[in-house]
């Protein structure tokens, strides 16, 4: 569902030359720093392998 996401937000941003960010706000206490930081890095890598011009922005909230 993710990967689907990024690549709606390349081709968007691609179509214009602009590099899109994908905001992801997560309730503090629902995940551990480690899942957090698998899901981080499981976005990059799909960025990274699909050159997509994009960025994923973690935060936690309230």
């Amino acid at each position: 569902m993710i990967q689907r996401k990024l690549d709606r937000l390349n081709a968007l941003g691609g179509e214009m030359g602009y590099k899109s960010t994908l905001d992801v706000y997560i309730k503090d206490g629902k995940y551990s720093e480690e899942q957090i930081n698998i899901f981080k890095q499981k976005a990059a890598d799909y960025i990274k392998d699909n050159n997509l011009s994009v960025d994923v922005n973690v935060e936690k909230v309230k």
